[in-house]
């Protein structure tokens, strides 16, 4: 895209659609988007729809008030300025939300493969010592393993988040 103003640069929807494509490029199907038969006021819909219903962001235009000769400068500025306001929180908040699963769910793993091994220990010493012994190996593996069970909620949980919000590694984390 080719921004030169906040006026008629705008005034095609294109460019609405273009920041749209970059934060969620599964909302702008951009052949379709770009082809001429599609107008101006369809494409800033398309937009400004997205903008509302995807991050929550009012709609302070219409289309029909930025299909015209010369759409008022400020009024585009505005409606921008809330865009890339919410949009790089947004970003932030999941760039953040994706390295704090990275990390836990890491973490998480390398836990469980290390009770996976003392499992494994205490069943083979099972044969060998006091049954008292092997009880209390097992309550603490078994306490351990309760221990995780909040943290693993808590990845769901902000696997859904991903979700909800069309994120490529959702499904990923899902699984892990």
């Amino acid at each position: 895209m080719n921004v030169t103003n906040f006026a008629s640069s705008w005034r095609d929807g294109l460019a609405f659609n273009a920041i749209c494509h970059y934060y969620r490029p599964q909302l702008v199907n951009w052949s379709k988007i770009s082809e001429r038969s599609v107008s101006h006021r369809e494409r800033l819909r398309q937009a400004f729809d997205s903008f509302e219903k995807e991050w929550g962001i009012s709609k302070l235009l219409d289309p029909e008030d930025v299909d015209v000769e010369s759409p008022d400068e400020k009024s585009v500025i505005t409606y921008v300025s809330s865009l890339y306001n919410t949009l790089a929180q947004h970003e932030g908040n999941v760039d953040d939300l994706v390295s704090r699963l990275a990390r836990g769910i890491g973490i998480t793993n390398e836990k469980l493969d290390h009770i996976l091994v003392r499992i494994e220990e205490t069943e083979v010493r099972a044969e060998t010592v006091a049954v008292a012994e092997t009880e209390h190996s097992v309550r603490i593996l078994v306490s351990e393993l309760n221990a995780l069970e909040p943290p693993i909620n808590e990845f769901f949980e902000d696997t859904e988040t991903l979700k909800r919000q069309r994120h490529p590694e959702a499904n990923d984390f899902n699984k892990q």
